[in-house]
């Protein structure tokens, strides 16, 4: 039988997060990473409007 399991972490803003879904096999005793996702949020500094 195969087992999955999911975690979330966040940075020590709760803002940017990593999930990593990970699988093991019953006769296994390691966890492998399937899939993982970070999530970063962008930040953008805005431009001078030179037309006014």
């Amino acid at each position: 039988m195969i087992k999955l399991r999911w975690y979330q972490t966040y940075d020590k803003n709760g803002v940017n997060s990593e999930v990593t879904l990970q699988y093991r096999d019953e006769k296994e005793n390691e966890w492998e990473d399937v899939l993982f996702i970070r999530e970063r949020e962008e930040k953008y500094e805005e431009e001078p409007n030179d037309l006014l």
